[in-house]
C-alpha cells in the first residue's frame, strides 16, 4: 500500500492520570493535581463558540448533556464570588488565583456560599432541568473552558494516525 492509499487522520488523545472520584468524603484531603476534575459526569453537547461581537449569538462556554440532579464539581480551586439565583436558575462563580472567573450555570441547587474557598473536585451544587454550562472569563472576555479541562486532566496531544482508505 502506497502513500496515496493512506490518509492521515488527526486524533485527539486524552491521557488521564486516573478517574476522578464522584465526591470527596468529608474530612478527606483535597484532590491531588493528578486528579481529573471534570465539572459533571456527562458529555459535552456544544463546544465553545465565541461570538464575533459581544452582543452577537454564540456559546460562551461548554454545554454538557446533563440530566437534573447530577453533582457539579469545581474544576479549579478558588474563592466563591457568587452563589445564587438568576431568573430562576442557580449559578456559582469561582474566582481563581489568577483573577479569572469560572462560572457553573443552570443549577437546581448550590452547596457553597460567597466567600467559601473551594478545591478542585469540591461539590458546588446539582444540575437543573436546563443543560449545565461551564463558563470561563478574564474580566469581560470569555475564554475557552476546554483549557480548564486540559489543565485538570493532564496531557492532551494530537497524534497523526495512518488510516487506510
Amino acid at each position: 500500500m502506497g502513500r496515496s492509499d493512506i490518509r492521515m487522520l488527526l486524533v485527539l488523545v486524552l491521557l488521564v492520570a486516573g478517574p476522578r472520584p464522584a465526591t470527596r468524603p468529608e474530612g478527606s484531603a483535597a484532590p491531588s493535581s493528578s486528579t481529573c476534575a471534570l465539572p459533571v459526569d456527562a458529555e459535552v453537547s456544544d463546544g465553545f463558540r465565541p461570538p464575533a461581537e459581544p452582543w452577537l449569538p454564540g456559546n460562551r462556554g461548554l454545554t454538557f448533556a446533563t440530566t437534573p440532579g447530577r453533582q457539579v464539581l469545581a474544576v479549579t480551586p478558588g474563592v466563591v464570588r457568587f452563589a445564587g439565583p438568576i431568573a430562576g436558575q442557580w449559578y456559582v462563580t469561582v474566582r481563581r488565583d489568577d483573577g479569572r472567573d469560572v462560572t457553573y450555570s443552570f443549577l437546581s441547587s448550590v452547596d457553597v456560599a460567597v466567600g467559601d474557598v473551594v478545591a478542585e473536585g469540591d461539590p458546588l451544587g446539582r444540575t437543573g432541568p436546563v443543560a449545565f454550562q461551564l463558563g470561563y472569563r478574564d474580566g469581560t472576555t470569555y475564554l475557552d473552558p476546554t483549557e480548564l479541562v486540559v489543565d485538570a486532566c493532564g496531557l492532551h496531544h494530537a497524534v497523526l494516525v495512518p488510516v487506510p482508505e
